[in-house]
């Protein structure tokens, strides 16, 4: 996560991990980190100005073997040491705009990690010191440290002496267990990383020293650790592992998985995660071996609940940047409706320049935005949406959607609540009364609840009244009772006493708004904000300042104007996968083959390497007019350039029927999109939020058809008995893909690529007993698309709104056509490959995108008539040998695996670590299956000659296309 992504109107503090402390005890910059983090991070105040900012130095590295280890201790060792760094600490302060230190120092007095017997004795000192330093500069700067919840690291922190001089304590109530375990006494157990049990008796630990609990700050991980199974059967907590979980494809960390990264294996394995309810904590087995264990937002509300009920200050999260691009953790935490009570000005556009005419909002009204950034030539430290890629979502409208019944800055101060207390005695149906009057000059701002009449209005209610955040407003009037309790003291309201009835049946509420006006933009192309956002549009009549236009063409052509090169390209975007798909491997037991018995098995799987570059744009304008969402405008692009280059393989003998997989025929696996980053947006302080996933699948196909006549259809049961692959390198070209799609897009010149690279591998076999002959058609589809979603109203009335979803898809099949020549005792193959490129777009009702949901781009097919193979059967008869299985030489009771027929030890690996797509016990059964013999015939004996007596019933059947809609 960059700068310009953190999302900041979530956040009350933010810690900056890490900054590091010279051995002259300067504070600088941690190991792999560019200076200008630190120094430019401090902009994102600039969209929450209420966001206090601290640098927290240390961390576990940070005291790790090394030259870093002993500058901790040195540091606080004496009290000339701990002025220099006091010095140095409030310049930093001072020079940067942060508000306060957070020290992260794992751990004092520890022998293990480069302590000394006096370290806690000198780190109490350091902060009485710092705290004297901070009172005499006159400023109010704020100190915290972290803690452990291990008694073997704590028991070195001087808590009584430490507590006293910093603001609060911030626990680390997470990875209590993890693979260290098996070098201490617990063992080589799976335990889950947090466990509310355990919390609570570390807890202990602060109580028996005096510390109150309004000091101490609960720890959330926004992670989970992960573990490899000693034995996948026993995977409950306390069963033993055998070393870390695999790494993530974003942490890169053995043994941890980020919450995007765990909600990714979520999805794609369509498990359901374990509660263990007492601990507050999931865990969940999944893959082959593996196991992890985190937090949720059914254990992370168990664990609110806990500090709340405590009394804790607050919570602290290990780290919002391991949240995923919709903030699903986070969002279970906070609102930034809650969280920031002003809105920052828009001073980035003139709303006249971002709408139409028609569509602009009335004058007077703040629009509410959020904006993030990310990617472009100033990497992390990027705050301008000119410089890379970002998200841009504005609403700006009626002010009468939802009454703040509660003081913010820049706004009317609304009525108070004389009786809050009283409202929880309920009326006829629900409903609840309190007397409520205006303590205001500003009469008629502090009932602006009445605006459009009040029946109905979404009041969002002061949280030192009530345990809901939002309120339906029934009715105010005059009430009987106009008494002013004492604790008002001198103020005299400048209202009447009225009594206000309201419920919180939210389904009533309504959605009247007027003229609320709504832009949404979100590009990884650095110069879209330029070319798009902040430029001319396209009016009705006339030219204005910023783009927006009528119709779909003018869109394109602004997208495509001088050609995509207006868009400045980053590198920032490219996309890297090693591609490992096991499809399938199933055997057949004890199988007849010339008096003897063999076990047999097929086996195929798809690998190798995919390489893009993709870039995309979406621009959408809407109003809300009466409860009604319309989207006036809406365009996009994508532009994928790169390729693939996968192998084909499959392998072995007996008879392979795909349909018996249950996935019909050709048989499509389910694969959960990778999500390429992608942000979840909040205009300003309100619920209301934008979200974008920018993402790739790869998805992996097996067709089977008895027979080699194309124009038939029949039996998909298929004699194999062999090895064929291909490689395949596959161009995606380089064309951008317009959207919505238009009748001019089914031009197969926009693809701009090369043709498919083919080659045939050297080890390609083909043995006798092919039958009739068959087909096995092998397919890779790789999608990049973008989704994008509106959920206005917040979680209380949501009002969700799927938009249009933009992809590109390429399918890239090959097929192997195989028979036995009889007369030539030949067994031949033939190679055909083809590639269809399609871009695709659903969710388009509301966007009234109209016509074809699909276009082709790019064709094509090669038959490679050249490639065809022939094996001589009778050449094979020395790779059998009495007892052994003609032509691939096991002998029968032997057991076999993958590498049998693939004959390669990584393939084994592959199958042994991933689990085929395609699985049943069913798909392949011996060539010499009952059904397939004639009566009155001899039996046909699988790698022998073929019996011309012999036939397999078949009606052939014609090849199908494996082409899939994306989702």
């Amino acid at each position: 996560m960059e700068a310009g992504e953190i999302p900041a109107n979530y956040l009350t503090h933010l810690n900056v991990a890490f900054g590091y402390i010279t051995p002259d005890f300067r504070i600088t910059n941690m190991d792999g980190v560019s200076p200008d983090v630190y120094e430019r991070v401090g902009d994102i105040k600039a969209r929450n100005p209420n966001l206090k900012l601290l640098i927290a130095l240390g961390g576990w590295k940070f005291s790790d073997p090394g030259p870093w280890q002993s500058v901790f201790p040195a540091m606080v060792s004496t009290a000339a040491n701990r002025a220099v760094f006091i010095k140095n600490a409030l310049r930093f302060l001072e020079n940067f705009g942060y508000d306060g230190l957070d020290f992260d120092w794992e751990y004092p007095g520890a022998d293990d990690r480069g302590g000394t017997e006096k370290d806690g004795e000198n780190y109490a000192m350091l902060f009485k010191e710092l705290r004297a330093a901070i009172k005499a500069s006159g400023r109010d700067y704020i100190v915290t440290f972290t803690a452990p919840t291990s008694y073997w690291y704590l028991r070195h922190f001087d808590l009584e002496d430490m507590v006293p001089h910093v603001d609060w304590v911030n626990l680390m109530s997470y990875d209590l267990h993890g693979v260290w375990d098996g070098n201490n006494t617990i063992g080589k157990q799976v335990l889950a990383h947090t466990n509310l049990t355990e919390i609570d008796l570390s807890l202990d630990l602060f109580w028996r020293v005096g510390v109150q609990p309004s000091k101490i700050v609960l720890g959330l991980g926004f992670y989970g650790r992960s573990f490899s199974l000693k034995d996948p059967r026993c995977w409950k907590p306390g069963c033993a592992f055998s070393g870390p979980g695999d790494a993530g494809p974003c942490s890169g960390t053995a043994g941890i998985l980020s919450f995007r990264e765990i909600t990714d294996v979520l999805r794609r394995t369509g498990a359901t995660a374990f509660w263990d309810k007492k601990a507050a904590v999931k865990y969940l087995p999944y893959g082959k071996n593996s196991w992890i264990s985190f937090d949720d937002a059914q254990t992370i509300q168990a664990k609110i609940d806990y500090a709340n009920q405590l009394g804790l200050s607050g919570l602290m999260i290990w780290a919002v940047d391991l949240d995923n691009g919709q903030l699903d953790a986070l969002r279970t935490i906070s609102n930034p409706s809650i969280i920031s009570n002003d809105d920052t000005p828009f001073e980035l556009v003139d709303v006249r320049n971002i709408f139409p005419t028609e569509y602009l909002p009335p004058n007077g009204y703040t629009p509410k935005y959020g904006l993030v950034n990310f990617g472009g030539s100033l990497g992390s430290t990027n705050m301008d949406p000119s410089k890379g890629g970002f998200g841009f979502f504005l609403i700006s409208g009626d002010s009468h959607v939802a009454s703040p019944l509660i003081k913010r800055d820049n706004e009317p101060d609304p009525f108070e609540f004389l009786d809050c207390h009283g409202t929880k005695v309920a009326l006829q149906s629900g409903i609840s009364k309190a007397r409520v009057a205006c303590f205001s000059d500003d009469v008629e701002g502090c009932f602006r609840v009445m605006e459009q009449g009040i029946e109905s209005t979404l009041v969002e209610l002061p949280d030192h009244c009530f345990s809901q955040q939002y309120a339906r407003a029934v009715s105010i009037q005059i009430s009987h009772d106009q008494y002013i309790p004492k604790r008002f003291g001198d103020r005299q309201p400048t209202s009447a006493v009225f009594d206000f009835y309201f419920d919180f049946n939210m389904g009533l509420v309504r959605r009247d708004t007027n003229n609320t006006s709504i832009r949404i933009d979100y590009s990884n192309v650095k110069g879209y904000w330029n070319s798009v956002v902040n430029s001319p549009g396209i009016q009705s009549q006339d030219l204005t300042r910023r783009f927006f236009a009528p119709s779909p063409v003018d869109w394109q052509k602004k997208y495509s104007s001088g050609g995509y090169s207006t868009f400045e390209d980053s590198k920032s975007f490219d996309i890297s996968d090693d591609v490992q798909a096991p499809l399938l491997w199933q055997t057949a037991q004890d199988c007849p083959v010339d008096g003897s018995t063999f076990d047999e098995g097929i086996g195929a799987y798809i690998k190798g390497k995919l390489n893009a570059h993709f870039l995309y744009g979406f621009s959408m304008v809407a109003s809300l007019d009466q409860g009604a969402f319309h989207i006036q405008e809406s365009n996009g692009f994508l532009h994928v350039s790169g390729n693939t280059n996968f192998t084909y393989a499959v392998g072995g003998i007996g008879s392979l029927s795909i349909s018996e997989a249950g996935k019909g025929n050709p048989a499509i696996s389910d694969e959960i999109p990778v999500t390429l980053g992608g942000h979840a947006i909040n205009a300003g302080n309100s619920a209301d939020m934008a979200t974008f996933e920018p993402f790739y699948q790869v998805q992996y196909g097996i067709a089977t058809m008895n027979g080699t006549d194309i124009r038939s259809f029949g039996e998909d049961a298929v004699p194999f008995n062999g090895r064929l692959q291909t490689r395949i390198l596959s161009d995606f070209g380089d064309s951008t893909l317009y959207f919505p799609i238009s009748n001019a897009e089914s031009d197969m010149s926009l693809a701009k690529r090369s043709k498919n690279n083919i080659v045939i591998s050297k080890s390609d076999v083909l043995y006798n007993g092919l039958g009739n002959g068959g087909r096995i058609a092998l397919s890779s589809i790789v999608t990049f698309g973008l989704k994008s979603r509106l959920l206005l109203g917040g979680q209380n009335i949501p009002l969700p709104i799927d938009l249009p979803n933009m992809s590109v898809s390429y399918n890239t099949m090959t097929e192997f056509t195989f028979s036995s020549e009889k007369e030539q005792e030949l067994s031949c193959a033939d190679y055909a490959v083809t590639t269809l490129a399609y871009q695709f777009q659903n969710n388009t009702k509301l966007a009234r995108w109209n016509g074809d949901d699909l276009a082709e781009f790019a064709y094509d097919s090669q038959l490679l008539k050249d490639e065809k193979k022939c094996y001589n059967e009778t050449d094979h008869s020395s790779l059998g040998g009495r007892g052994k299985l003609y032509g691939w030489g096991y002998s029968g009771g032997n057991s076999i695996d993958i590498s049998t027929f693939l004959q390669d030890q990584n393939i084994l690996n592959m199958f042994d670590n991933i689990q085929a797509r395609f699985g049943c016990d069913s798909c392949v059964s011996c060539e010499t299956d009952q059904k397939k013999r004639k009566k009155g015939k001899e039996d046909f004996c699988c790698g022998c000659k073929m019996e011309t007596g012999f036939q397999v019933t078949s009606r052939g059947a014609s090849r199908k296309s494996m082409k899939k809609k994306s989702n």
